[in-house]
């Protein structure tokens, strides 16, 4: 990933029993990255970043990448706070992109700006997203297969579920389609609620809704194993910015 990230990228890995943060790059985070009572090394994201490590991955292992926009110098709680600014360049695992563009100079996605994009300052934009949210998340799998993902809120329920069939070398968009709500849009950047924020399409989300319905972990299930329950490291409100693929 190299290019412009407004904020964070943050990588666990996780098998049935346990899981770990293996990269924390954050922008507003001037300390450490507390998560569920761990405690975890941060670097300093500068709206810029260039990664590209290899990662491990065992065959009863997952790897859940999240791209997040934070504030952790104001509110460290792992709470949805303003929809604020927010971009981030394409993510690629293995040479494939698994997480799409989501710059506002290329028109990536027809949804509302932090800055006014006709006026000089809107030459180098935003979209307006909510803080202290994970905005995408990538799953990377050990092996092709059938898989079952499950969106889980704060209160432990399911908000949202799917099922996929993944290869290796080939990303997918995973289309949950409905959560505990009903159906919702298939807009890029569709609340859990099923709102868009300031879109004159579609309605506009229920922030006390979109909270409930956030989720804070995300299981991943083989057909016929054990599912691997992973934290997010913020609550998640996009429900169609789910991407996954193979490692091999």
């Amino acid at each position: 990933m190299i290019g412009d990230l407004d904020d964070d990228l943050i990588i666990l890995k996780a098998n049935k029993d346990s899981w770990n943060i293996e990269a924390c790059h954050q922008m507003h985070n001037p300390v450490k990255f507390y998560l569920q009572g761990r405690c975890f090394e941060n670097e300093l994201c500068p709206g810029y970043i260039e990664y590209s490590k290899t990662h491990s991955l065992k065959k009863d292992e997952v790897t859940v990448i999240c791209l997040a926009n934070e504030r952790e110098e104001r509110e460290p709680d792992k709470k949805l706070l303003d929809r604020t600014h927010y971009k981030s360049v394409p993510l690629y695992v293995n040479g494939v992109e698994v997480i799409p563009s989501m710059i506002p100079e290329l028109n990536d996605i027809d949804y509302t700006t932090w800055y006014d994009p006709t006026k000089p300052e809107g030459a180098y934009n935003y979209y307006r997203l909510w803080e202290n949210a994970v905005v995408n998340i990538a799953v990377v799998v050990p092996e092709e297969g059938a898989y079952s993902i499950e969106l889980i809120n704060e209160n432990d329920e399911v908000s949202a579920k799917a099922s996929i069939t993944v290869k290796s070398k080939h990303s997918a968009h995973i289309n949950f389609s409905e959560t505990l709500t009903g159906k919702v849009t298939d807009h890029p950047l569709a609340e859990m609620d099923g709102g868009v924020f300031l879109h004159d399409d579609f309605k506009m989300p229920n922030d006390a809704l979109v909270r409930e319905l956030a989720a804070h972990h995300i299981a991943i299930r083989k057909e016929g194993a054990e599912p691997i329950i992973a934290p997010l490291p913020y609550p998640f409100p996009y429900i169609n910015r789910v991407f996954i693929t193979a490692a091999c």
